[in-house]
């Protein structure tokens, strides 16, 4: 098989595996609105369905998911699956997907607190920069670096007709939040610098972990 990028081999790979992905490809088009059929593979104990999974979750999301999802971002054992539940979780955007990430704040693991911050920012409301804002005038938002909130909150105010009136607001009722506003610039940038992941080389250090070649990977889960 060959690609843009370049052959890949796929004979030392499970054959019930590349079928399962196959199946998937297929399948969830056609099945977006019996969604729950993708629950259980979200769940999947084999490395590479359960990333086809949530590459779809996070493509078409869907509130019907959230369950499992929000499941995911609080108990799962896996930080990488963990970070995809909140991806999606951002992509779904709703009242109840912001409540989960906000729950998320007090997680011991810095990567998922700092994904968190990112993922609000996709969410434009003005509940989600007050949860931003709040959390990170607080003594615990130091383990979120400035320009990552900034980012945030900029994102999160972008299609809010009132964010200068709320921006007010909020600094008025929270000496916290208005002494941190003094030091962000809340520009909105044309292209995100940041997302839920760490780094731009995520995906590709957490398969060489688990021995799949990186071609592999990007081949089957897009």
């Amino acid at each position: 098989m060959t690609n843009q990028l370049g052959k890949v081999d796929l004979k030392n790979l499970d054959q019930k595996v590349l079928r399962t992905i196959n199946e998937l490809d297929i399948l969830w088009p056609k099945k977006r609105d019996e969604v729950l059929f993708l629950a259980p593979y979200l769940k999947h104990e084999d490395y590479l369905i359960r990333s086809k999974a949530f590459f779809l979750a996070a493509l078409f999301p869907h509130p019907a998911l959230l369950p499992v999802i929000a499941q995911t971002a609080h108990e799962d054992q896996d930080e990488e699956f963990r970070l995809r539940a909140i991806e999606v979780l951002q992509k779904l955007g709703t009242r109840e997907a912001l409540a989960e990430l906000a729950k998320l704040l007090t997680d011991p693991d810095p990567l998922i607190v700092r994904g968190s911050v990112v993922a609000m920012g996709g969410i434009s409301s003005p509940e989600a920069v007050h949860i931003i804002l709040e959390y990170a005038s607080s003594p615990q938002g130091r383990l979120v670096r400035p320009e990552v909130v900034q980012e945030a909150v900029s994102l999160a105010l972008g299609d809010l007709v009132d964010g200068e009136k709320l921006l007010k607001e909020l600094a008025a009722e929270n000496s916290n939040i208005r002494r941190y506003l003094r030091n962000l610039n809340l520009k909105k940038p044309e292209i995100p610098h940041f997302t839920v992941y760490p780094s731009a080389d995520y995906f590709s250090l957490q398969a060489k972990k688990r021995g799949v070649n990186y071609r592999t990977y990007r081949y089957l889960i897009g």
